[in-house]
């Protein structure tokens, strides 16, 4: 999902080259229409977890653990919390520091990453906007060098008429 979602983002042209190194499933186009919409259904749920990349696993594995441990504690808060949900609230609090443990070391490798992909996005960017650019600016001065030569032809047959004139005329 994220490698579709990064597609429709940065264009057919530029994500050919991340795709054509990585090995992460395509996910089913109607699947990444509904996640831009906001419309999963359970369904679709099973199928973004199996189609994220590692980093957003981790996240999405993550926020699941917040989402479970804060449902736990609510559920029981009433009730008084026993001995077997404080210990599995404890778990989860830990698992979930391990997880933003691996997640900080993590995530500055996936950055650096993606901060890479972003940058030959923007030099590929960069040289199609040249080139329209200079592509632009040579048919302006193509132009403007067909004109002035119309002038300096105009000019030079006025200037060759007159000394023409004049010569006839002396």
């Amino acid at each position: 999902l994220c490698h579709a979602l990064l597609h429709i983002f940065g264009g057919e042209a530029s994500i050919q080259q991340l795709t054509s190194c990585t090995k992460l499933p395509v996910p089913p186009l109607g699947l990444v229409d509904r996640a831009l919409a906001f419309r999963l259904t359970q369904d679709d749920e099973g199928l973004v977890a199996a189609t994220l990349c590692q980093h957003h696993k981790l996240h999405r594995h993550r926020f699941e653990l917040w989402v479970q441990c804060h449902s736990e504690m609510r559920r029981n808060a009433s009730a008084g919390i026993g001995h077997g949900v404080l210990e599995r609230i404890e778990q989860m609090g830990r698992d979930i520091e391990e997880l933003e443990a691996v997640l900080r070391r993590d995530s500055e490798s996936y950055m650096d990453a993606f901060g890479q992909y972003l940058q030959e996005l923007q030099d590929e960017h960069y040289s199609r906007v040249c080139q329209s650019l200079s592509g632009e600016a040579n048919q302006l001065i193509n132009s403007w060098q067909s004109q002035i030569d119309g002038l300096d032809a105009d000019l030079e047959q006025k200037i060759n008429g007159r000394r023409t004139a004049l010569a006839v005329s002396l």
